[in-house]
């Protein structure tokens, strides 16, 4: 590119930026810095919640598979047993021997002689309903039983009662 010859300005001079220019630059480079920067922790909040809530399903799964392969006629007992020693998980939703050390805890509620809404004649059905609680991040009730924890995730689901 050739550039009009000016008088008195050596040709060195005019191959540069100019301070404004440099300036300006500066500005909406550091302006739009700031403004991802500020996106930042509102990121991280809503990755820690789809974690969060990717846990609690799996732990709902693993607990509904449960009940579903319980005897009938032991589904009250995972209710007593998880009243007396909530089931204990870690932060990748595997089960935890130390209750200390919990991420989440989890109960079971179970309601033994359920009817259809539909009102028909059915066999002998279980609403069993699984609560989870992470027993970290924010909370807005300081409940201490999870089934009446209002932070609680809850699933509810039917068993029939299959004759095993």
């Amino acid at each position: 590119m050739r550039l009009p010859f000016l008088p008195g300005v050596p040709c060195r001079a005019r191959l540069g930026f100019s301070l404004v220019e440099v300036t300006l630059a500066l500005g909406i480079v550091s302006f739009s810095m700031v403004a991802i920067f500020g996106l930042l922790p509102v990121g991280l909040d809503v990755s820690r919640q789809a974690i969060d809530t990717t846990v609690c399903s799996q732990i709902t799964q693993q607990m509904v598979h449960a009940a579903q392969q319980t005897d009938f006629s032991r589904l009250s007992q995972l209710q007593s047993d998880s009243a007396s020693q909530p089931w204990c998980f870690d932060d990748q939703g595997g089960r935890s021997a130390n209750p200390s050390l919990a991420r989440y805890k989890a109960a079971y509620q179970v309601t033994p002689s359920a009817a259809l809404p539909t009102g028909g004649g059915a066999s002998r059905l279980a609403l069993v309903t699984v609560s989870v609680l992470g027993t970290q991040g924010p909370r807005t009730s300081k409940e201490a039983d999870i089934l009446k924890n209002p932070d609680a995730r809850r699933v509810s689901f039917l068993v029939p009662d299959n004759g095993r």
